[in-house]
């Protein structure tokens, strides 16, 4: 499906043929599983994911993702010990609707873009790590309240900035 987009009336499950990833844009229509073949977060990378309201996106297996993600729905990322990559290349790769959640749940979400990032008003949920990036030091500007609903969302290893310029935490954690 090169530079397709796939719009999924329930699971993705990629193990079932061949899906070139960093190429297409999958939306959920409805609530499904996105499971990608074995493999780490560096293989399996979807290019564009779009949530749509009330649709629950549930990782079935460990994927990064590479350029935008937009939620108007939720996304959970809910296998223990599952590591997710967000390796966004612009500001502004990540897109959250007003009622839109982002669930860390038993896993972990790392934020590693390769250019500053916005982070829009949204809830955040779980175990998330802010990184630098392997080509320096990464800013990401709230844009809007940033909702945490878990004590340990917070493991901060970049600034965050808020919208009026003050630093909310510099390496720090919680």
């Amino acid at each position: 499906a090169n530079a397709s987009t796939i719009t999924m009336d329930g699971d993705f499950i990629s193990s079932a043929g061949t899906f070139t990833f960093d190429t297409s844009t999958i939306v959920f229509a409805v609530s499904g599983t996105l499971t990608t073949t074995a493999g780490d977060r560096g293989t399996n990378t979807v290019y564009n994911v779009t949530v749509n309201t009330a649709i629950t996106m549930t990782a079935g297996s460990i994927i990064g993702f590479g350029n935008t993600l937009t939620l108007t729905g939720s996304a959970i990322f809910a296998r223990a010990g599952q590591t997710t990559v967000f390796n966004f290349d612009s500001a502004d790769d990540f897109v959250c609707g007003a009622t839109a959640q982002l669930d860390a749940a038993a896993g972990l979400l790392v934020w590693n873009p390769s250019a500053d990032l916005n982070l829009p008003a949204c809830t955040y949920d779980g175990n998330m790590q802010f990184e630098n990036g392997a080509t320096g030091t990464r800013t990401y500007t709230a844009t809007g309240t940033l909702t945490f609903t878990d004590a340990t969302a917070a493991n901060y290893i970049a600034d965050i900035v808020g919208a009026n310029g003050d630093v909310i935490s510099a390496a720090n954690s919680r």
